[in-house]
């Protein structure tokens, strides 16, 4: 993918300095034109243009500012989002030994924890 850049060297529009700018390899972007490119975050893999959940049956949706935000995990994982840190989000799996029949979901808030370190104490997962 690439982003639209028109700005000149001082930051300011320049209609001369409109060029298309290759994203890097470790982001993704959503709409060229009125997007810019995002990192991929901790649970993604991003090839410079699209993005996919690094967990088979992960769902990824829109959000604000061109970014894809983490919004469902498959059973046996919690979902980790923060909104202050979205490069972090995640599906978490269980830990060995344990499971869960439901996976996270934001729009529920089911299985949703801010940060893995709150994902790994929390009890929603079961012992075996």
């Amino acid at each position: 993918g690439h982003e639209l850049v028109n700005t000149g060297v001082d930051g300011s529009f320049a209609q001369d300095a409109q060029q298309c700018r290759p994203c890097d390899l470790d982001s993704y972007i959503l709409d060229p034109v009125s997007s810019r490119c995002q990192l991929c975050p901790t649970g993604a893999e991003c090839d410079g243009s699209s993005l996919v959940g690094s967990v088979s049956g992960s769902v990824w949706e829109a959000a604000a500012g061109g970014r894809l935000r983490v919004s469902r995990c498959p059973p046996g994982h919690q979902l980790v989002r923060s909104e202050a840190l979205p490069l972090l989000d995640q599906c978490f799996p269980c830990p060995p030994g344990s499971y869960t029949l439901v996976g996270g979901d934001f729009a529920t808030n089911t299985l949703v924890s801010a940060s893995v370190a709150e994902a790994a104490s929390a009890e929603a997962c079961w012992p075996c």
